[in-house]
């Protein structure tokens, strides 16, 4: 099976627009913070789950899946 890499021409300041269109979707109304530490390796296979059946995610995509800001960062 050949796999083709893909290169996508995009700016530092793409992704930051991409991260704050996400945050903006966040819950205005946050009670509490709370702190939970999650293995990369969760992560990774968090979004290696995403990419089944797709050829591409959205940088936006990935960054849905956290609900909070805390998460994000």
């Amino acid at each position: 099976m050949i796999r083709n890499d893909y290169v996508l021409d995009v700016s530092l300041f793409d992704l930051l627009n991409s991260f704050r269109n996400v945050l903006q979707e966040l819950p205005k109304d946050i009670k509490e913070i709370v702190y939970e530490e999650i293995p990369i390796e969760q992560r990774i296979r968090e979004i290696l789950d995403m990419f089944e059946g797709k050829q591409y995610l959205s940088f936006e995509d990935i960054l849905k899946l956290e609900k909070t800001k805390i998460a994000l960062s």
